[in-house]
């Protein structure tokens, strides 16, 4: 068994459609006014705007962690992880408020 997808309430799905596709550059291969559906390998993550916001966790394979944190902090990624702290830690990356400009 494998798995194929997971859904993910957020209260903004519009805001979270567009931090994917800025900070992890994934396009919705389908969308709907309450839901989008991104490809992630073989695996689907749906995106279902909802009251609440989902607490998740999502891993991805790097050869480079350094080198692919780098990027997504430079895509406006707010990770909480700093620079040099060891690559098992965990590195949680979430949507910036509306109102930074950073």
């Amino acid at each position: 068994m494998r798995a194929n997808h997971v859904h993910v309430g957020v209260r903004d799905l519009p805001a979270a459609i567009g931090w994917l596709e800025r900070v992890w550059e994934l396009k919705p291969v389908f969308q709907i006014p309450q839901m989008a559906i991104f490809a992630v390998g073989d695996f689907s993550l749906f995106v279902d705007a909802e009251v609440h916001d989902s607490r998740v966790t999502v891993g991805f394979v790097s050869d480079d962690c350094d080198r692919d944190y780098g990027r997504v902090v430079a895509r406006r990624g707010d990770c909480e992880r700093a620079r040099g702290q060891a690559l098992w830690l965990p590195c949680r990356l979430r949507q910036r408020p509306r109102s930074s400009n950073v």
